[in-house]
């Protein structure tokens, strides 16, 4: 079984990740975790080291986001057993690194408000 379990409905995250889920199998091997980022589709990278643990409803990786771009991404995983067979699952999250910023257009610089 493969399943990423998101904390809400709308999965918006930031700087440090944690993805939690299920990564299991009778016949369990291993499990990865992959990202894409949406604006650059079919480019995948694996997130930490492949794991050969399974993990019933926990967490699977903490996946450290602060060098990338705001925006839409997918999360991958793949389980497979030891005769090889896989099964994925994909969920999608928006990164939220940068900090907001604020920009005051009135009063005008030593202006008086009264």
């Amino acid at each position: 079984m493969a399943l990423i379990s998101p904390p809400g409905p709308e999965w918006i995250a930031s700087q440090q990740v944690q993805i939690r889920g299920t990564a299991s199998d009778d016949n369990f091997q291993q499990y990865r975790l992959e990202y894409e980022d949406r604006r650059n589709p079919a480019s995948w990278s694996i997130i930490g080291a492949t794991s050969r643990q399974a993990v019933e409803t926990g967490i699977l990786q903490l996946w450290r986001t602060g060098g990338l771009d705001d925006g839409q991404y997918q999360l991958r995983l793949t389980v497979t057993d030891q005769a090889g067979n896989q099964t994925q699952t994909i969920q999608t999250l928006t990164l939220d690194n940068q900090k907001p910023e604020v920009k005051l257009t009135a009063p005008a610089e030593e202006a008086v408000v009264s």
